[in-house]
């Protein structure tokens, strides 16, 4: 299950609307963010994963730790490793043309 059905799932468990969920999390979130029902949305939707401040202000709406959230949620691929520094000397190019970090030093 990804993580946005779970969400879906625990909060129609509750019979709540986004618009609930939301005005629940937003007594959670973080001085200066903003958590929209369009967002919601888009996190539920599976086109975007929920920010970390989103995710615990969910959770505490809720009344649940975000792992109860994440437990059983689907790993997604892993992230790609970034370059070392021997990476940039060894050829590895970040774009397609030559620039500072994929020039050889002089």
């Amino acid at each position: 299950m990804q993580i946005g059905n779970r969400i879906k799932f625990m909060r129609e468990s509750r019979g709540w609307s986004q618009v609930q969920l939301v005005n629940e999390a937003r007594k959670y979130i973080p001085e200066g963010k903003v958590l929209a029902r369009e967002t919601m949305s888009r996190i539920e939707n599976g086109h975007r994963p929920p920010d970390l401040w989103v995710l615990s202000a969910i959770a505490q709406a809720l009344g649940l730790t975000p792992g109860e959230i994440l437990d059983g949620v689907e790993a997604g691929p892993p992230a790609p490793s970034p370059p070392t520094s021997a990476g940039w000397s060894s050829g590895w190019n970040c774009c397609p043309r030559p620039c500072a970090r994929t020039s050889p030093r002089r």
